[in-house]
């Protein structure tokens, strides 16, 4: 694995870190790079963590950091798996404020600057992002997810978190406080709904802001977006069911000195979101079966 190198003349330590975790990201790494180096403010740092790509990704890179001072590159001799390639990025980060930034991701130059500036006069505020939607809706703004979530307790965020959790993707890539983003234990492990269960992680320490300004245009190549998800971060029999399990011990952990009624609600909300997430699995295993069996009768 090539090393994280920091030279004397680079030394400082940036106000902002900025994790890329990449795996064969040729068709879209270098214009989510471009939305970055890109930025009004220029006092942050580019980590790129490449997941032993077997594309043109590592010859993007290695253009970039050598026309970019502050762009550091590490190629992982193998695979290291999607979501330890995401703690890779988060460990070296070095920066007061961290945001992950995926390789299919577009964000307007406005947007480090905006919500610095929220950050540093707002203590209160673990995280802070500025509007966001799907590729392809730019222009639609009633596409645009622009909530946010700024209850006075732990129990009131999680549970207007829980109002908001399928198009959560915006709290998950924010600006983040890096100190509060590192306490966060399970970065990098795997399983169903972990970046919900890292918002919530950091919506125990503060609030979560949206700025007006500072869009971020999501790619809709996620994993999350792909019919097999579930299956592909199952760890256990019991998540064919529950497939929110570890997602739920979490929330029973942290809400246990929560008032009794916000735990009731949440409790509540949780098993109606595994009922949902069951079905919705079902739904996906039929169609893949579904298509599998109509490939193959075409084919003939």
């Amino acid at each position: 694995m090539d090393t994280l190198n920091v030279s004397d003349a680079c030394s400082a330590v940036p106000l902002v870190s900025i994790g890329v975790p990449v795996y064969n990201g040729e068709a879209t790494l270098a214009a989510a790079l471009e939305s970055l180096v890109s930025q009004s403010s220029s006092d942050f740092e580019i980590i790129i963590s490449d997941n032993a790509s077997d594309d043109r990704t590592q010859e993007i890179c290695r253009e970039y950091e050598e026309r970019y001072d502050n762009i550091f590159y590490v190629r992982q001799d193998q695979n290291i798996g999607a979501t330890n390639n995401f703690r890779f990025v988060l460990d070296r980060a070095r920066g007061q404020y961290f945001m992950w930034a995926a390789a299919d991701d577009l964000r307007s130059p406005d947007f480090i600057e905006n919500n610095v500036l929220f950050l540093n006069d707002n203590s209160d505020y673990v995280a802070s992002a500025g509007p966001n939607c799907f590729e392809g809706c730019e222009l639609n703004k009633e596409q645009w997810v622009s909530f946010l979530i700024k209850g006075d307790t732990p129990s009131d965020r999680f549970l207007e978190f829980f109002e908001y959790c399928w198009k959560s993707n915006g709290v998950f890539y924010s600006l983040i406080r890096t100190e509060i983003a590192k306490k966060c234990w399970f970065v990098g492990d795997s399983f169903i709904a972990a970046d919900w269960a890292f918002n919530l992680f950091i919506l125990t320490h503060g609030k979560f802001n949206r700025v007006d300004r500072g869009l971020t245009v999501l790619g809709v190549d996620g994993v999350s977006n792909q019919p097999n998800a579930y299956r592909r971060f199952r760890n256990r029999k019991i998540e064919i069911l529950f497939p929110f399990y570890q997602l739920s011990v979490y929330v029973f952990v942290w809400s246990k000195k929560f008032p009794a009624r916000a735990r009731i609600l949440l409790m509540s909300k949780l098993l109606k979101l595994n009922i949902q997430a069951f079905f919705n699995q079902i739904y996906s295993d039929l169609y893949r079966f579904y298509c599998g069996v109509r490939s193959e009768i075409f084919s003939k």
